[in-house]
């Protein structure tokens, strides 16, 4: 049913993933005794919920540019969040977490490039977000690892945990909810029938939605699916590095002057080739009125304590589509509409 040409194909760029490169050889993207969750929130606060058994802790330190989705679990359990600079400087991203003094540190690679900071020497326990990173080589310097590979594939329920020391047996972990499943499933081989040109209308968007809120809601801490734990060790680990590295390239010929992350060489894979542009929410629309959907990292949540630098990266930053499902055409194809979008907005 889906072996149509890639001519045939719709020329939608972005938005929701429908399907997960695979091969028969296991990876081993996560450790064996990883553990996962519905989402990569229910595997933060599970962690969380596993450092407030075995430790009194009063404070968190997040970094200024982090999704709301970070901050929240953190909030709900009491704990005072404190914000550590991640500015530019002279067009440098620069982390400054030795600004607090917390007893949680959060730390995270952005994108998939390899910051090579490490936090061994930090008098704190040390969570990594390996969202962005997972697929990249990242420093053992942790207690606890957490993420979600959702991010880069599709991925039902993708969120993952683990600790160096092992968890508590005491944390109550729920079942996946079957409705959420149930939808995001339907809402992939929908769009996977969209792109395909099978079908002509976007209901899955709904479906999506829906699943978004729903996890967005979610408060108690569920596990994953088996399936998508099968799924996940035989990810095609190679395909997704090359393409991305393949496709990052030509972006970076093409809107050099907008880049703002170092190279993802030295072992980074990214997740996607973030720019700046002064006219960044109109360029945007117009992409999106073209069928392309690139997001923006990330919205300003009312949680959030910003400087004026902290924030000029939220008011400005635009993350740029890279991913496997996209061949040098397509890309190339969006590199032009983005410079036809900054002349014309």
């Amino acid at each position: 049913m889906f072996n149509r040409l890639a001519n045939d194909m719709r020329k939608e760029i972005g938005s929701e993933f429908w399907n997960v490169p695979v091969n028969l050889k296991a990876n081993t993207l996560l450790p064996e005794y990883a553990r996962l969750f519905i989402s990569g929130r229910a595997a933060l606060r599970y962690i969380i919920k596993d450092i407030m058994l075995k430790k009194k802790v009063q404070t968190i330190g997040l970094p200024s540019w982090c999704c709301d989705s970070i901050i929240t679990p953190f909030i709900d359990e009491g704990l005072e969040v404190q914000f550590y600079p991640v500015v530019l400087e002279n067009g440098v991203l620069k982390q400054r977490p030795n600004d607090i003094t917390v007893d949680v540190l959060l730390v995270m690679d952005y994108f998939g490039t390899i910051s090579h900071d490490r936090y061994d020497s930090y008098p704190c326990i040390i969570i990594r977000d390996l969202t962005h990173s997972i697929f990249s080589k990242y420093a053992d310097d942790a207690d606890y690892y957490f993420g979600s590979v959702r991010k880069w594939c599709g991925i039902v329920t993708g969120g993952f945990a683990w600790s160096k020391k092992g968890f508590s047996d005491r944390i109550a972990v729920h079942n996946a909810d079957l409705q959420y499943i149930n939808n995001r499933q339907r809402a992939m081989e929908q769009k996977a029938n969209y792109i395909n040109g099978i079908i002509d209308q976007k209901d899955y968007l709904q479906l999506f939605s829906s699943s978004e809120q729903f996890l967005d809601d979610l408060k108690e801490i569920q596990c994953g699916k088996q399936e998508d734990a099968d799924v996940i060790k035989h990810i095609d680990i190679d395909t997704v590095t090359k393409k991305r590295h393949q496709n990052a390239k030509i972006l970076k010929d093409k809107l050099s002057q907008y880049l703002f992350i170092p190279d993802f060489d030295d072992g980074g894979c990214p997740l996607f080739v973030p720019i700046l542009l002064n006219n960044r929410d109109a360029i945007r629309n117009f992409l999106i009125e073209r069928e392309v959907y690139c997001p923006v990292h990330w919205p300003v949540s009312k949680y959030h304590v910003l400087t004026e630098q902290m924030l000029y990266i939220y008011n400005h930053e635009l993350s740029i589509v890279c991913d496997q499902r996209y061949n040098a055409s397509d890309i190339e194809r969006m590199a032009d509409l983005i410079l036809k979008g900054i002349i014309e907005c």
